[in-house]
C-alpha cells in the first residue's frame, strides 16, 4: 500500500500540473468501470452461503453496459485526457480477468478492488508515456542542437499517432506571476 501511494504521488507529480484535475476524474471513473466489467463478465468466485456479504451482483444488459462505457468514455474528451493512456489500463484489464478466471473462478470484492487500484495506476502510467515522456523529449531537442536520440514517435506530438481528435495543448503555469 506504501509502494501504491508513493508510486501514485510520483506519478501526479510528473504530470502537467493544469491538465491534473482531468487526469485524476478520467482515471477514477475509467477504474470503476473495470469493476463493473470484471462483475459482468465473470461469476461471483463463491456461493451465497460462503460471501461475507450475502449480496451477489447479477450481469447487466450489454445495452446498459456500452452505454456505461461511453458515459465513462465521455469525460476523457471533454476534460482533455488522452486516449492513449487508456492502451495499459485495457492490457491490464484483460491480464488481471484472465489471471481471476485461472486461480479462483472468477471475481470476489478483494479482485475487484484490486483491479480499481491497479487499472487506476495503469491509466497515469500510461498518460504519463504518451504525454510526459514527449514533452521531456521535445525540451531536450529544443535544448541541444545536435540531432535527437529518442525515437521519431517520442518527438511527435501524442495525437498524430493515429488519433483522429487532437488534444488540448497542456502547459504548465509559469511558477510565480510577476
Amino acid at each position: 500500500l506504501i509502494v501504491y501511494f508513493f508510486l501514485y504521488a510520483s506519478f501526479l507529480y510528473s504530470l502537467p500540473t493544469n491538465a491534473l484535475a482531468g487526469i485524476i476524474i478520467g482515471a477514477d471513473v475509467l477504474s470503476k468501470f473495470v469493476t463493473a466489467f470484471m462483475i459482468n463478465t465473470l461469476d461471483y468466485a463463491r456461493t451465497e452461503e460462503t460471501s461475507k456479504t450475502k449480496v451477489l451482483y447479477n450481469p447487466i444488459s450489454l445495452h446498459k453496459f456500452m452505454l456505461m462505457a461511453v458515459i465513462c468514455i465521455i469525460p476523457l474528451y471533454f476534460l482533455g485526457t488522452n486516449f492513449w493512456a487508456v492502451i495499459p489500463m485495457i492490457l491490464i484489464t484483460i491480464g488481471l480477468r484472465h489471471y481471476f478466471k485461472r486461480k479462483i473462478g472468477g471475481y470476489t470484492g478483494d479482485c475487484c478492488g484490486a483491479s480499481v487500484l491497479l487499472s487506476e495506476q495503469a491509466f497515469y502510467l500510461g498518460f504519463f508515456i504518451t504525454t510526459a515522456l514527449p514533452a521531456k523529449a521535445r525540451e531536450v531537442d529544443s535544448a541541444t542542437a545536435a540531432p535527437s536520440a529518442a525515437p521519431l514517435f517520442l518527438r511527435q506530438a501524442p495525437h498524430r499517432l493515429l488519433l483522429p481528435i487532437p488534444p488540448r495543448p497542456y502547459k504548465d503555469p509559469p511558477l510565480c506571476a510577476r
